[in-house]
């Protein structure tokens, strides 16, 4: 019994006060370990790290022998690295094989064998990419001489740089379908000023784009678009360093990436940076890489394979999760329709005054028998609407024509003119009474229905905290009657007319807030009453709808409350976002000047009812005029003819080469179809299909009446360049 008890408390004590012996007791074993790393010239080789933990030994010898055939097939040094002796030898690995090894080191008398059974390991190919700014590209280039750009550019694209087809949005309030699909122009003019291409690759900060996003940057030949979240910056692994501290970086990382089964032969990583200074310090480092390594390769430049990488890996990840590629907001916040809806007009205006490129340049132009008003329209659809003539009269303007004008023979407009108090104003249209408190709007009945679209005890365009301070009666004849009701609230001072239209079917508010700056908003209460559990409202290019509750949307033009017993449609301007809760409650982020126009319609729309009323939403412009100039244009007309009742021109402007006009054109819903583009107010002859960065593609096909033929996908866009002989 003693001895036991004996024994157990000595063996205890060896363990724990001579480990070093019971460690030299057993022979140490010596661990085989491939890398990544592959040799030339066609990567037959692998380099195999062995690692041997042997205390208190300086150095070793290794002799690596087959295991079959017991050949000698290398020997290496082991030199000591922290707790371990460490060598490496390149061996023939294209297949599994079998090994063992022999070291030998000075504090042990014989060999120490270990027998390795070796696999193949991945030969990695790593895609370089410097996705520069155009902004980065430009602000490079004005620093050299128009004579040695294309010195620099030979300079740049060897070492993988590329413009960024993405490029950030303007200012919020000018933000519409034009700016999204003219989003790589930017890129496209600074690559002609540089000679650096534009990428076929575009990389965006944050989150993934939204689909339609997507689509643009696809229609300017952007093939595939990464998140800077999904890729490794080059400064991050040391490529600016030298190859040493190369090797440090990406050797992890590439371990830590474990490609799928299917890959593991030729697995791909990215490498995508933004800066340009990290490429031109990476040109010698990535020259010895690949003068040292087979794999992994570092390749440069080749956006061809960064394409199809990202193509098969974004598909991959698709599938496993059962859908596509998942939307964001793509960072873009849309506000505003354009700050300036006349420019709309610049190539008539080039066309008939090109001394004076502006509305009044061409009223001064037209040659008509009598003095007058020229009404515009920058609507791509024609219209009915208010126009305020140059002495502040009204006055309702028939069927002006899309993106082209009318003359209104010199009869004037009405002012406004005072009635008695009231709360009440009425049309056969709608109905529509203030709170006399806060001066929201308490009743709107629609006319034809006499539906109350007021929720029970909510109101319409309602200010927290609002006291209402004045309000006056007004009538227009022939156009209708307003409220103006001017109310202090925590934001200051708001004036809000409210005017309901004897002809027009729609109710329209207006508010104007004193003293906001320009990059604050306010909250604006709509609560409405009846059941419209579905949310649709225009983005750039298209439509979102979903169910309500909606925690924030942001409308350009129009937005649609959807449900069985109608549809509520909201034209807007000057709104920066909403939301929708399930009770009604629309709650609106208006700017200093903002505009909400109201429609209900008993039975759901038709699918391009709220684009032609959202459309309706840009102003009609009046401009005066004498009739005695020289242009000799009709009386009406449009400036290009489009037959198509789903299609719109969303931008009309001369080409940024000067040759032409170019037209940007939407589908609302179609098929697949080429529209029919024929002259109106601007001659053409013949038309360039181009893509969304006015970079021609091919001539396009006419018909035999002469009329322009342009492709055009479901929802989709085209961009044609229109020509004329001279």
């Amino acid at each position: 019994m003693r001895r036991r008890l004996f024994l157990g408390s000595l063996g205890g004590g060896l363990l724990a006060v001579l480990p070093g012996r019971t460690a030299a007791r057993r022979a140490p074993s010596t661990e085989a370990v491939p890398t990544i790393f592959h040799g030339h010239p066609d990567g037959n080789t692998t380099l195999v790290r062995f690692l041997a933990t042997i205390p208190d030994v300086p150095a070793g010898r290794l002799r690596v022998r087959d295991g079959r055939s017991g050949r000698l097939l290398g020997t290496a040094g082991m030199v000591r690295r922290g707790e371990q002796l460490v060598g490496e030898l390149w061996l023939p690995l294209t297949a599994p094989r079998t090994i063992y090894s022999d070291l030998e080191t000075p504090a042990r008398r014989g060999i120490q064998r270990t027998l390795h059974h070796l696999a193949p390991t991945p030969r990695w190919v790593i895609h370089w990419l410097i996705l520069a700014s155009p902004n980065a590209i430009w602000a490079r280039a004005a620093r050299i001489s128009p004579l040695l750009r294309a010195a620099d550019a030979a300079h740049l694209v060897p070492a993988g740089v590329r413009i960024n087809g993405w490029h950030p949005l303007p200012l919020e309030g000018a933000r519409d379908h034009l700016d999204l699909l003219r989003i790589t122009v930017p890129a496209a003019l600074a690559s002609r000023a540089s000679g650096v291409p534009v990428g076929h690759v575009a990389l965006v900060e944050g989150g993934p784009p939204n689909r339609r996003i997507l689509d643009v940057l696809a229609g300017a030949r952007v093939g595939a678009v990464v998140s800077a979240t999904e890729v490794t910056d080059p400064v991050t692994l040391g490529l600016s360093d030298g190859r040493a501290q190369a090797l440090r970086q990406i050797e992890p990382w590439l371990l830590a990436r474990q490609p799928p089964a299917q890959e593991a032969d030729s697995p791909i990583a990215l490498v995508i940076g933004s800066d340009l200074a990290p490429a031109l310090a990476a040109r010698a480092t990535i020259d010895e890489w690949n003068a040292a390594y087979a794999y992994p390769r570092l390749t440069v430049g080749d956006e061809d394979a960064v394409v199809r990488a990202i193509t098969a890996g974004r598909a991959g990840r698709a599938a496993a999760a059962g859908d596509a590629v998942p939307d964001g907001d793509g960072r873009l916040q849309i506000g505003a329709t354009r700050a300036d809806p006349a420019a709309v007009f610049l190539p008539l205006a080039t066309l008939v005054a090109p001394t004076e490129p502006s509305l009044d340049g061409i009223a001064r132009r037209f040659s008509f028998p009598v003095a007058g008003t020229l009404v515009f329209n920058p609507s791509p659809f024609g219209r009915s609407g208010v126009a305020r003539y140059a002495d502040g009269a009204f006055r309702i303007v028939t069927d002006v024509p899309a993106l082209g004008y009318a003359f209104v023979p010199e009869t004037g407009g009405t002012a406004p003119e005072a009635a008695p108090p009231s709360e009440t104003i009425a049309s056969v249209h709608a109905r529509l009474r203030i709170e006399r408190d806060g001066g929201a709007i308490v009743s709107l009945r629609d006319g034809a229905t006499g539906l109350e679209l007021v929720g029970p005890g909510t109101s319409l365009n309602g200010f927290d905290h609002a006291v209402l301070s004045d309000v006056r009666l007004e009538t227009i004849a022939g156009v209708g009657s307003r409220l103006i009701a001017r109310r202090m609230t925590g934001a200051g001072a708001i004036t809000s007319v409210m005017t309901v239209f004897d002809a027009l079917p729609w109710v329209e508010i207006e508010n104007r807030v004193e003293a906001l700056p320009g990059d604050r908003t306010v909250a604006c209460h709509f609560g409405f009453a009846p059941s419209l559990p579905r949310l649709q409202w225009e983005v750039p290019g298209g439509v979102e709808e979903t169910d309500v509750p909606v925690s924030r949307f942001s409308p350009i033009r129009w937005a649609a409350l959807r449900g069985e017993a109608g549809s509520l449609l909201a034209g807007v301007t000057g709104v920066s976002g909403a939301s929708a809760g399930e009770d009604g409650t629309v709650v609106i982020e208006g700017g200093a000047h903002h505009v909400v126009r109201l429609r209900w319609h008993a039975g759901y729309l038709l699918p391009d009812d709220p684009w032609r009323f959202g459309f309706g939403m840009l102003p009609l412009f009046a401009h005066p005029t004498t009739g005695g100039g020289d242009a000799s244009l009709p009386t009406f007309g449009r400036m290009v003819d489009v037959r198509d009742p789903a299609v719109a021109i969303v931008g009309l402007k001369p080409a940024d080469d000067g040759v032409g006009l170019v037209a940007y054109l939407m589908d609302l819903g179609g098929p697949a179809r080429a529209i029919q583009l024929r002259p109106g107010l601007l001659p053409f002859t013949a038309g360039v299909l181009t893509d969304l960065a006015e970079r021609d593609r091919r001539p396009a096909e006419t018909d035999a009446d002469g009329a322009v033929l342009v492709p055009i996908a479901p929802s989709g866009y085209a961009a044609v360049r229109l020509l004329t002989d001279g």
